[in-house]
């Protein structure tokens, strides 16, 4: 499950289109064990307050 995620991952890294949020970095050591998504800051902020509000 976890390689078919990280291959999914690598194939987000790779796209570009104004809809799609894009992946900077993807880091799995920091926290070790959770991994992190690094991507631009969004206006709205964080996606938990953004889905609370709306």
């Amino acid at each position: 499950l976890f390689q078919q995620f990280c291959h999914k991952l690598l194939v987000w890294c790779q796209l570009y289109h104004p809809n799609i949020l894009p992946i900077f970095r993807v880091n799995i050591d920091l926290f070790d064990p959770s991994f992190h998504l690094i991507s631009p800051w969004m206006d709205n902020g964080y996606i938990v307050a953004f889905l609370k509000q709306n």
